[in-house]
């Protein structure tokens, strides 16, 4: 077999950096009978957690829902 001057080298594009855990929001959902309860829940969990938004909606039977999101 006769060899080729060809680069076999795979080349990949690049891919972004993966952002700091700090950096990424999530969420967390907080449910009771009284909507000022599932607040109490969220506000207690939060500790030094960054709020960024928070959301109340109805849970049907079960009462409140509060919806955290947070970083």
């Amino acid at each position: 077999m006769a060899k080729t001057d060809t680069d076999a080298t795979i080349k990949r594009n690049q891919a972004p950096p993966t952002p700091n855990a700090s950096d990424v929001e999530k969420t967390k959902t907080f449910t009771a009978a009284f909507g000022s309860d599932a607040h109490a829940a969220a506000d207690h969990w939060l500790g030094e957690r960054e709020e960024v938004k928070r959301e109340e909606t109805d849970a049907g039977h079960a009462g409140a829902a509060v919806t955290v999101t947070y970083k």
